[in-house]
C-alpha cells in the first residue's frame, strides 16, 4: 500500500482535526464552505448533531431570522471545540514514539496524567465548568499544567464559596455549618 501504519493515519488524523477545529473556531472559515450565509459564524460542532441542526434547516433559519441557534460566534471558544482540540492532539502525538530518555518520559507523565495524580477523574463537563468560572487562560494552565492552588487563590476565582484556614476548620463546623451555607464539612477520620 502507501506504507501507513495505523499510528501514522492516526497523527495524520489528529492533525487534521486541530487544523480543523483552529479554522472553524478562531477563523470561521469552515461555516461558509459548508452553509450557506453562515458567513461570520462558526459551526457549532456539538449542536451539529442535533436534528434541528441540519444543514438545510440552518440554512432556512439564516434567511428568515439572520441567525441560527445551531451556530456560534467566531473566536468563542465552547466545551465541544476544546474537546474536539484536545482529541486532536492526542492523536496527533500518539502516533509519534515515546522518548526513551527516563527524564522526558516522567515530565510527559507529569503533565499527561495532571487531573489523575490529584485523584480527580476529568469528564465532559469539567473544562467546560472551570472556564466559565474562572475564565479561559486559568481553566488552561490548571486543567493542562496540574498546577496546585492555595485555597485563598480557589476562592479569589469564584471556585469555591470562601477559604478557611484549617485551624478554624473545626471550628467553622461546629458554629452551625451545614451543607448549602457555604462552610466547609471535613470529612471525619477514622
Amino acid at each position: 500500500m502507501l506504507g501507513l501504519s495505523l499510528r501514522k493515519i492516526l497523527t495524520l488524523f489528529g492533525a487534521a482535526m486541530m487544523i480543523f477545529v483552529l479554522m472553524n473556531v478562531q477563523f470561521g472559515s469552515v461555516a461558509p464552505r459548508v452553509i450557506d450565509g453562515a458567513e461570520g459564524y462558526k459551526l457549532d460542532a456539538f449542536l451539529m448533531f442535533d436534528p434541528s441542526c441540519s444543514f438545510d434547516k440552518v440554512e432556512e433559519e439564516l434567511r428568515t431570522s439572520g441567525s441560527s441557534y445551531c451556530l456560534g460566534e467566531i473566536g468563542q471558544w465552547s466545551g465541544a471545540d476544546l474537546l474536539m482540540l484536545m482529541e486532536g492532539l492526542f492523536l496527533f502525538v500518539y502516533g509519534f514514539e515515546l522518548p526513551q530518555n527516563k527524564g522526558w518520559a516522567r515530565r510527559l507523565r507529569k503533565i499527561g496524567f495532571a487531573m489523575v495524580r490529584r485523584g480527580i477523574l476529568p469528564e465532559l463537563a469539567s473544562h467546560v465548568t472551570v472556564s466559565q468560572v474562572a475564565g479561559f487562560s486559568r481553566a488552561a494552565d490548571l486543567l493542562m499544567t496540574g498546577r496546585l492552588i492555595s485555597g485563598q487563590e480557589a476562592a479569589t476565582m469564584g471556585l469555591i464559596g470562601e477559604a478557611v484556614e484549617q485551624e478554624n476548620l473545626l471550628a467553622r463546623r461546629s458554629a452551625g455549618g451545614e451543607p448549602g451555607s457555604g462552610h466547609t464539612h471535613p470529612s471525619p477520620k477514622n
